[in-house]
């Protein structure tokens, strides 16, 4: 993810999602930090999310993986801090992000 990037600079931010698991994911739902997106603005998030930064991963087969990617605008100055979570029905993980937008 960008760590750090100028004001008023595009950066992509990647995130892949893997089934290290035998069996089929019905539904892996990955939410993106609100207090971390709404930071930036013109973000663009690629699948489109179902509902505000949530995008829903449909039938995951075991050991694939999928890439879920947002166009980060750097609107404003400053430490930008959140959390990227993947639940499904029975588990859940998460990791912190963080961004350093400078002038």
């Amino acid at each position: 993810y960008p760590s750090r990037f100028r004001y008023r600079q595009v950066q992509s931010l990647e995130i892949t999602v893997r089934n290290v698991s035998p069996r089929i994911l019905d539904t892996v739902a990955l939410s993106l930090d609100t207090a971390y997106i709404t930071r930036f603005s013109s973000v663009r998030i690629v699948p489109s999310p179902r509902e505000a930064y949530v995008v829903d991963l449909i039938d995951v087969k075991p050991m694939e993986s999928r890439l879920v990617t947002a166009e980060l605008w750097g609107e404003r100055y400053g430490s930008h801090s959140g959390r990227i979570m993947a639940t499904t029905h029975s588990d859940s993980a998460s990791t912190p992000i963080r961004t350093m937008v400078f002038p």
